[in-house]
């Protein structure tokens, strides 16, 4: 019955805006579609009819093979005049339904994709990030920053630990209602980033994704516990994390053969270096000469520091009151507490012109 109804709809459609070939066209080829419901059929005759008038006016035969041809639909969503973009889109999409009903040749099938994570699994520091996190540890989430991150040059771990700690303490036990996810994930990473740690890049979009959805999870649920649901759900964290496919398990299996191929032979040749005495360890540590030479001139200055001391105490002893004359220790006295300062002075100023030197020559 309601394919009846379907049929009359399409056998008695001639609309006032469409030229009456362009209808009749439409006409035949939205009756070979068969749609479903007089609605669908109204949608499909009308993208059909302005096709084809807009076929008409490009001189072209109203053939279904030429009128829905891909590059005359593409060309009418392009430049048909008086349409909105809505209405170009919808034109479209129904008129590629109806050139792969009446024209399956010129409108291929899409080709069916296989189906696949659209990222990895959680990655084991990853998780150790977010069992911290869920437990208030700013220890862990520091040590699981620092791993996950790019250390630049100046670094100061200490900063990055203080500032982690000032922001897990803050979101600590804290409902969702209070609690900005978001703005948490993009804090840490500007303090790294402070610090001198670059952290991935994928942490700071998803940071700008959490700080898009605290708005709607606020919404739905003010008191929600994210610690309580992080917790709950770990083990199904730890369970994907755990996951393997054949291809990785074979290539961890080669890798174990290989090792344990080569092993023997490493083996041998270590013991071999030190039966020979050609063994060689090498530590990448301090400049031992550059220390030693900074203890050299630390001990020379405190060996002149107390003959200086001695000094100045000799001639202080020597400078004793012996009436209204001066003697001939007073003098003594005097020249001596008079040659300690000068070669005070002199060792002061050979230490200041030594650190200014090594700094000069320190500097990049």
């Amino acid at each position: 019955m309601e394919d009846a109804e379907v049929a009359a709809y399409i056998g008695r459609w001639r609309p006032s805006s469409v030229s009456p070939g362009a209808a009749a066209f439409a006409r035949d080829v939205i009756a070979k579609t068969g749609p479903q419901g007089q609605e669908r059929a109204k949608n499909l005759l009308w993208a059909a009819g302005k096709l084809a008038d807009y076929a008409l006016g490009l001189g072209l035969d109203l053939v279904p093979e030429v009128v829905f041809h891909p590059s005359v639909i593409e060309r009418f969503a392009r430049a048909a005049p008086g349409l909105s973009g809505v209405a170009r889109r919808t034109l479209r999409t129904n008129q590629r339904f109806i050139g792969r009903s009446v024209a399956p040749q010129l409108h291929p099938a899409d080709a069916p994709l296989p189906r696949e994570r659209s990222k990895m699994p959680y990655s084991p520091a990853q998780i150790d990030g977010f069992l911290a996190l869920a437990d208030a540890r700013p220890e862990e989430v520091t040590r699981v920053a620092v791993t996950m991150g790019e250390k630049l040059p100046g670094f100061d771990e200490a900063v990055f630990a203080r500032a982690v700690a000032e922001l897990v303490g803050r979101s600590a036990d804290a409902s969702l209602a209070d609690l900005d996810i978001g703005a948490l994930v993009l804090q840490l990473t500007r303090k790294a980033g402070e610090a001198g740690l670059r952290m991935d890049p994928e942490l700071v979009m998803l940071g700008k994704t959490l700080l898009n959805l605290d708005q709607v999870a606020a919404a739905l649920d003010p008191a929600f516990e994210p610690r309580e649901a992080l917790q709950r759900h770990m083990t199904g964290l730890m369970k994907s994390s755990m996951r393997t496919t054949p291809a990785a398990m074979m290539a961890s299996l080669l890798e174990v053969k290989e090792f344990v191929e080569e092993l023997p032979g490493r083996v041998n040749r270590a013991f071999d270096a030190i039966g020979e005495g050609n063994f060689e360890l090498r530590i990448n540590a301090f400049d031992e000469d550059e220390f030693l030479r900074g203890l050299h001139k630390l001990a020379n200055v405190l060996a002149a520091a107390v003959v200086l001391a001695s000094m100045i105490l000799a001639s202080a002893l020597l400078a004793k009151p012996s009436g209204t004359r001066a003697s001939a220790e007073n003098h003594i006295a005097l020249a001596v507490f008079v040659l300690s300062v000068v070669v005070s002075l002199g060792m002061l100023a050979r230490i200041a012109f030594h650190s200014r030197k090594v700094r000069t020559h320190q500097r990049p």
